[in-house]
This record gives structure tokens, C-alpha cells and sequence, in this order.
């Protein structure tokens, strides 16, 4: 089989955005396949408008004018769906797959608290109503649902996906799922992260960026709650750099009695994640949508016990009595409150083994048995 992957980043061990289609793809060349991996921000930077020196085409306009021209050479394409042009693709020998790392109809539907100036609320407000050249979010979704139907098969990781993809009106024989992984590599690695002492004061981490979406007010909310409870508590916080570029943006959501009870680890080494993970009794994780996380299979492989929101991507991964309600902030400290009263080697055996039913090397095999029947399918009719 001759496959392309079209991610929104170059495809990589330590981008988030493009880890997923760099183990697949290092997968699939190990069965035998011929993989191309490319970021879409490679094809951009590569192309320029024809009779307009130095213009760079969008991410979106490089994609499209890639498949058009090279689309062909493949039985095989698995784009991210945020990607996919508008007009409909006529390669009838090669399988359209739309990817979905993060599914674009939750950033559409679903609105994090955000705490933010006057000025880029307007912007935002703008930038969220003319996405995807649309005018309202309503209309937006409709330009997503008019280019996923362009695809033969959309390819998403949970069960909240699937299930906003057929509200969306997308057939669910064309829908397919399938979850992440972390490689066996770092599942090794993360086993051997030493657990705390039932004497130690209680520590908190959270690994993701620091932004609104991942629910950053809300991680305040819950520290700020649980010290009163516990004095000695402190949280920390690994690889916080995204919507908030420095530490002292970061800290700035804090007070001064949290900041000293609270480490900021902006950006972090992957071979440090093992001593910064290190003697944390709990994890949190209030994210108002995600993919598959990565970052709650590490502290889950660690051994951490996590407590999430229920929401698209911890919906999947964690047991019912570890999730709570998307903004139930009073109940996430709770639950919180529980693991740290009663530490128990047993929550973090149990944390381990929940992530044992991820296996890149089964992923790997299904998913590219599905493409093979869907393609087949399409060959034949």
C-alpha cells in the first residue's frame, strides 16, 4: 500500500498535533507499507501563490492543491479533517480519509470559561464567527459537515466524537474510531516513576498547556478549594506553555500564598518527565475537550490516579468513579479530597492498567484494515 498522512504539523515524536500519525506511520513502514508523513505547515511554507512572490498559500489551500496534483499516486490519504477543501475530490482509486485529532465540531459547540480583556473577547468573538469562512458557528458547522462528506471515511478517536459526527449528519458507515497510544518505550519508563510516601504532603500535578481550554480557571478554582482543606498541598504545573507564553502569566491567576505552593514547568525535556511526575500523590485534568490525551495516558502510566471532566477524550480513558461533570467544580475536589484521605497503592496499580488496552501495534493493524475494506469497497462499486 502507498499511504500519505497529511497533519496540521509535521508529523513528530514530541508534537502533540502530529504524534499520533508519526507512530502510525513508523507502524505501517514496519508491515511493509510505503508511508509518506507531511505537515501541512510544510506544504504551505513550500508553495507560493502563482504571480504573488512571496505569498505563502494557507495550510488549507497547499493541502487541497497537493491532493490535486499528487493525490493519485496513493491508495491511501489520511488527512486531518480540519484540512479538507470544500470542493469534492475525485480520486476514485484512493481512499479519503479525514482524521480527526481534535474534533472541530467540539471547539465549535463547546465554550470553556475564559478570562479575558475586552479587546480580545471582540477578536475572539470574530475569529469564532467567520471560521471556515463562515458567518455564525451554526454555519460553520454546516462547512464542516459539507467537506467531511467530501471524505470516505472519517477516522475519529471517542465515542463523544462519533456521536457528534452523526449529529451532525455523517453516515455511521463512514465513521470509524479509533484511540491512541503511548509507545511501549515510555510505558516502560513511566512504570518505574516512584510513588510518594503516605507521610509526604499531598501533591498535585497537571501536565497540558495552561489555557482555557484545558479548563486553566477552573485548576484555580480546585487548588485554591482544596488548600483550604489541605494547607500543605502544592500543585504543580508541566509543560504550561501554549496560550500563556511566560511564567508570570501564569502565576498572575494565582495569589501569593498559592504561588508559593505552586511549580510552573513552562515547557519540559521528554527524558525529564519520569522526575517531574515523581512522588505526585494525584493528577488533574479539567479539559473541556480533547482528542485521545496523551498527557492522562502518561500520568496514568505513571501511576497517578487522574481525575477528569467527562468530556470528549477522558471519556474514554478513565473509569466513571475518576470523571466528573464538565465545570463541577465542587465535585472534582470531592473526588479529589478521596484519593488524597485515602491513599491506596491499589488506585495506582489500577491507574497503570487502564492504559494496557492501548497498543500501538494493534491500532496500527486495525486501523489499516479498515482503511483496506473501505477502499476495496470504494474500488469495487
Amino acid at each position: 500500500m502507498k499511504i500519505c498522512m497529511i497533519a496540521q504539523v509535521e508529523p513528530s515524536l514530541h508534537k502533540g498535533g502530529g504524534k499520533a500519525q508519526y507512530f502510525l506511520a513508523q507502524a505501517w513502514r514496519r508491515m511493509g507499507h510505503s508511508v509518506k508523513s507531511i505537515g501541512a505547515d510544510q506544504l504551505a511554507a513550500e508553495s507560493q501563490t502563482t504571480g504573488t512572490p512571496n505569498t505563502q498559500l494557507s495550510r488549507e489551500e497547499a493541502t487541497a492543491l497537493f491532493i490535486e496534483l499528487h493525490g493519485s499516486d496513493y491508495d491511501i490519504i489520511d488527512v486531518d479533517h480540519t484540512l479538507l477543501p470544500n470542493a469534492p475530490i475525485n480520486l476514485p482509486n484512493t481512499l479519503i480519509v479525514g482524521r480527526s485529532v481534535l474534533f472541530e465540531a467540539h471547539w465549535l459547540q463547546i465554550h470553556p470559561p475564559e478570562k479575558l480583556k475586552l479587546k480580545t473577547r471582540i477578536k475572539n468573538a470574530f475569529t469564532r464567527c467567520f471560521y471556515s469562512r463562515s458567518k455564525t458557528p451554526k454555519e460553520a458547522l454546516k462547512y464542516l459537515t459539507q467537506r467531511l462528506s467530501h471524505t470516505d471515511l472519517l477516522n475519529v478517536t471517542s465515542e463523544l466524537d462519533v456521536e457528534s459526527a452523526v449529529e451532525l449528519g455523517i453516515p455511521p458507515t463512514k465513521i470509524c474510531r479509533f484511540p491512541y497510544a503511548l509507545d511501549q518505550g515510555s510505558i516502560d519508563k513511566l512504570a518505574q516513576i516512584e510513588a510518594p510516601s503516605t507521610s509526604e504532603a499531598p501533591q498535585l500535578v497537571f501536565l497540558g498547556t495552561f489555557d482555557y481550554r484545558k479548563g486553566c480557571l477552573d485548576l484555580v478554582q480546585c487548588f485554591r478549594k482544596l488548600r483550604i482543606q489541605y494547607p500543605n498541598l502544592t500543585l504543580t504545573l508541566i509543560g504550561s506553555k501554549g496560550l500563556h507564553q511566560t511564567e508570570k502569566e501564569v502565576r498572575s491567576f494565582f495569589n501569593a500564598e498559592e504561588n508559593q505552593h505552586l511549580n510552573v514547568h513552562m515547557t519540559f525535556a521528554p527524558s525529564a518527565i519520569n522526575e517531574l511526575l515523581a512522588r505526585k500523590h494525584l493528577a488533574i485534568f479539567p479539559s473541556y475537550y480533547e482528542g485521545f490525551p496523551f498527557s492522562v495516558q502518561e500520568t496514568l502510566a505513571a501511576g497517578i490516579p487522574t481525575i477528569a471532566y467527562d468530556t470528549p477524550g477522558a471519556h474514554d480513558l478513565l473509569p466513571k468513579e475518576w470523571l466528573v461533570k464538565a465545570g463541577d467544580i465542587e465535585n472534582m475536589c470531592i473526588q479529589l479530597s478521596q484519593i488524597i484521605t485515602d491513599p491506596d497503592n491499589a488506585e495506582r496499580k489500577n491507574a497503570r492498567s487502564l492504559i494496557r488496552q492501548y497498543n500501538w501495534k494493534k491500532i496500527s493493524r486495525d486501523t489499516l484494515k479498515c482503511y483496506e475494506t473501505h477502499l476495496f469497497k470504494k474500488q469495487r462499486d
